[in-house]
């Protein structure tokens, strides 16, 4: 939960609004098929689960994390081929994406 919270402290504080809520998933699974109905834009998985929703899902990656000096520790954001979600920064602005997104299983929505 601890990314997405400090994901959607980091769109508030470049005056992303409405604000996201971070609503916690049961799984990866359940977080690619959100993606894949439409529900959300965006997820974070190890490299091998991003290869595999590229491959299995019509997902494409838009970012990569990676930790410390471990080439092998990566997380990779994923999104729906279809998506108007071309990365987390608008080219124009510089700004972060204001479509809801969906980080590391926990579901970001726009609060209402």
């Amino acid at each position: 939960m601890s990314k997405c919270l400090a994901f959607k402290d980091v769109a508030f504080s470049r005056d992303i609004r409405p604000p996201f809520e971070c609503n916690r998933e049961k799984s990866s699974k359940v977080c690619l098929k959100q993606i894949g109905d439409g529900a959300a834009d965006v997820i974070t998985l190890d490299a091998t689960a991003a290869i595999l929703a590229r491959k299995n899902q019509n997902m494409r990656p838009i970012l990569k994390e990676q930790y410390g000096n471990e080439k092998d520790l990566l997380a990779v954001a994923v999104v729906n081929k279809n998506s108007t979600v071309k990365g987390l920064f608008s080219p124009i602005s510089g700004s972060i994406n204001k479509s809801p997104l969906l980080l590391s299983c926990y579901l970001i929505t726009l609060a209402t």
